[in-house]
């Protein structure tokens, strides 16, 4: 693929993955591309490009209807809240939005491998978040530079009020790259990385995954410190590499390289950050080092939601029907993202949602790295919304259009 195709897309991925409302553009990114999307499966209307299997198709109006019938039951114990029956809307509305990005990456790669494609598609996303991170840290070293990006997009009212409370020790990019939606994109860098570093062979390009991966560790905690799932996740994007041995002894030596290269950086860049946010951002580190066990503020809040739990069956299976209190703050005080679904629509719409996801991130269509690194995407959604409310329905559609492709339908229509 030639270079400027590259950065048009690495450029597009960034809107799509962030969502950024620039002021000239009057709404955010991912509305563009849904009408795009719109314009160019119907240029394609004699012949189905997408083809999700009809298993598939069955489950995704199953867990549909479920959470229709749920939200129904909650009107009548709580009160009128359709964020639920939005879920399923924008499963099909992003379905639309990323089919831009998909249809321009078979265009421009002359490619009919399958594979290939989402070789490409993965390499991309990855510098999409490392530009957007780039942009974030940039107020670090170029301050008067950071400032004129951050004025080019438009954030909403609530974002904007917290932005000015956390601007002290935070970073923040564009779009949906801060507060806690930044973490989870630069896990998903990690564990995205991590799989092309197994998947190359090319000494330069493990090089260049290895410095992508403790990049995006540093920038993305100073964004959000949810960012060190993507450590774990990465774990197991590497274990399934282990074949044998001398795989095993391989992958400990580049864990410990990693580890080393971590420690070094992290004894540099500190004494850099400003005083309020290097001990925010490290704060598990610091905590550790002056009183010998990991704990934080944020860890510590995070546990004492999780002691807030239904007290009877009712709202178990069914919720109580609000999704937030009548103050506009969390319902029950728990911001743990599996409690409000189950506080809202029960533990029955919790698995409604969850199965809409295993609908569009797993697939028996792929060869098993992809399966893989799939089932790993799954629980990276999952383990985040052990934290807080996170529904990344975007990467899942994007990963679903390229897995259910019909390739050389596409090219006979191009």
């Amino acid at each position: 693929m030639k270079t400027k195709y590259w950065l048009i897309l690495v450029f597009l991925m960034l809107l799509y993955h962030y969502n950024v409302y620039f002021p000239f553009l009057f709404t955010h990114t991912r509305k563009y591309f849904f009408v795009w999307g719109v314009f160019l499966l119907l240029s394609h209307r004699r012949n189905l490009v997408i083809d999700i299997p009809k298993k598939a198709r069955s489950s995704f109006i199953c867990s549909t209807a479920v959470i229709i019938i749920m939200t129904i039951i909650s009107t009548f114990r709580g009160e009128l809240e359709l964020m639920a029956i939005q879920i399923p809307i924008s499963f099909i509305v992003n379905m639309f939005a990323a089919y831009p990005i998909v249809y321009l990456i078979y265009k421009w790669s002359n490619d009919v491998n399958g594979k290939i494609i989402l070789n490409y598609a993965i390499t991309i996303l990855i510098f999409a978040i490392v530009v957007n991170n780039m942009i974030a840290i940039s107020k670090l070293f170029m301050p008067s530079f950071y400032d004129i990006l951050m004025r080019l997009q438009v954030q909403d009212e609530s974002v904007s009020e917290s932005i000015t409370i956390i601007d002290a020790y935070r970073l923040g990019g564009w779009g949906e790259n801060l507060i806690f939606s930044g973490g989870p994109s630069s896990a998903l860098c990690i564990l995205l990385s991590m799989y092309k570093y197994c998947k190359t062979s090319v000494p330069y390009e493990k090089v260049l995954y290895a410095i992508i991966m403790v990049f995006v560790l540093f920038s993305g905690i100073l964004i959000a410190r949810t960012t060190l799932i993507g450590i774990p996740l990465a774990g197991l994007v590497l274990v399934h590499y282990i074949v044998n041995v001398k795989s095993f002894i391989k992958t400990i030596f580049i864990a410990i390289i990693l580890v080393i290269i971590t420690v070094i950086l992290f004894i540099y860049i500190t004494p850099m950050l400003d005083d309020k946010m290097s001990k925010w951002a490290f704060e598990l580190i610091f905590n550790f080092m002056d009183e010998g066990e990991v704990s934080g503020e944020s860890a510590n809040e995070l546990k004492g939601m999780w002691d807030i739990l239904p007290t009877n069956i009712d709202t178990w299976l069914l919720g109580d029907g609000y999704f937030k209190s009548s103050t506009g703050n969390y319902y029950k005080g728990t911001d743990v993202g599996v409690m409000r679904i189950i506080f809202f629509i029960g533990l029955i719409g919790l698995f409604a949602i969850f199965k809409l996801f295993m609908v569009f991130f797993l697939t028996k269509k792929a060869d098993k790295d992809t399966q893989a690194l799939l089932k790993v995407l799954f629980i990276w959604f999952v383990v985040m919304n052990l934290k807080g409310v996170f529904l990344p329905i975007h990467v899942a559609c994007l990963f679903s259009i390229i897995n259910n492709l019909k390739i050389k339908k596409l090219y006979e229509q191009t």
